[in-house]
């Protein structure tokens, strides 16, 4: 467990960058245990050459059967707390229903709680289960140009928490956050002070607490240029961060926002040396002997954050288809571009994390 939390640390991180870059004028929020849980579903329904490169690229060398348990122990941290649930399925169309293995679903059900069902209308029924399961903020993971899948494997997270000191009227006021040195927005911030400071060579930052055993945690760069932010997103280590934080008094603000999110995750899977299941002649012999290949993973966000608390959901989809002395306490303002996450305080791993780059 030790290990993989520094894999899990590793997929966000990479995640995290490559979205960064690949929308870098836009605010991000994704979540890392969706996806991951998502591509553990993947690996318990591949075989061979299909299935390694998937174990690879989310874990140190690890064999199926150590991966299960580590993320299914891991989970279990992350939904042992109020007001966070995960949820897996996985859909098959009902006209292949006989081609699955014997076991497959007896195997599929025992990793991570998953459901199996069979489906006449793979469409609908994805999306009525994830907007069921994400209470409404996520509502379509499927579009109607998806006639022709045949599978679909789907993860979904929701997080819901107040925080753990409520705001005054008084910590609530106007500023602004700066888009650019040149140009700022109106927002409102929420002020307070906390209890646990950040720093690093490239950021500061805090950890906010909500009732629920999870924090928010808010990282500013050093460098105040925006293309600062461009040269170390690379090296957030949130989990790092926060086994080396200081107790000690910081003055924070951040500003409410709300971010709604979505991408096509092939080409970052590729880049992560996911590669076959994604071409004819993957093999998905662990789960039916249709020949099918994955056509793409959808993931879709959305976060609130405001002065009553934080509510997130995140929901991925593998489509598949055929073929001492007093001391000035430390201040965090993040009046320009930041990172953020939700972080579990027992294991200091994110279930979301993002980037606000502009208001």
């Amino acid at each position: 467990m030790t290990d993989y939390k520094e894999k899990y640390s590793e997929v966000t991180t990479t995640f995290l960058e490559k979205l960064f870059y690949n929308h870098s004028d836009e605010n991000i929020v994704f979540s890392p245990l969706s996806i991951i849980e998502l591509l553990l579903l993947a690996v318990n329904s591949t075989n061979s050459s299909t299935r390694d490169e998937i174990l690879n690229a989310i874990s140190n060398n690890m064999t199926r059967e150590e991966l299960n348990e580590v993320i299914c122990e891991l989970r279990k941290v992350f939904t042992a707390q109020k007001g966070m649930t995960s949820s897996n399925a996985v859909f098959v169309r009902s006209d292949i229903e006989d081609s699955l293995c014997p076991d497959y679903k007896e195997k599929i059900e025992k990793i991570c709680d998953t459901k199996l069902f069979t489906s006449t209308n793979l469409i609908d029924d994805l999306n009525k289960w994830v907007n069921e399961k994400t209470e409404g903020m996520i509502k379509d993971i499927a579009t109607p140009d998806m006639e022709e899948m045949l599978v679909g494997l789907i993860n979904a997270v929701i997080f819901n928490s107040k925080w753990e000191s409520h705001y005054d009227s008084w910590d609530v006021n106007n500023g602004y956050f700066y888009n650019t040195p040149f140009n700022k927005a109106n927002v409102t911030m929420l002020n307070s002070t906390e209890k646990i400071y950040l720093e690093d060579d490239n950021f500061t930052g805090f950890a906010k607490p909500y009732k629920n055993g999870y924090s928010f945690v808010g990282l500013l760069p050093k460098k105040k240029a925006k293309k600062k932010l461009d040269d170390v997103i690379g090296e957030v280590n949130i989990h790092k961060l926060l086994r080396e934080a200081s107790y000690e008094k910081v003055y924070v603000a951040f500003p409410e926002f709300s971010v709604e999110f979505d991408e096509e995750l092939t080409s970052i899977c590729k880049e992560l040396g996911i590669e076959k299941i994604f071409n004819d002649g993957a093999d998905f012999s662990e789960m039916t002997s249709e020949d099918l290949k994955v056509d793409s993973i959808i993931h879709k966000a959305k976060i609130d954050v405001d002065k009553s608390g934080t509510k997130a959901a995140a929901a991925t989809s593998i489509i598949a288809v055929a073929g001492g002395m007093p001391i000035r306490p430390k201040e965090v303002i993040l009046n320009r571009p930041f990172v953020y996450a939700i972080v579990n305080n027992a294991n200091y791993l994110p279930i979301f994390a993002g980037v606000i780059n502009k208001m």
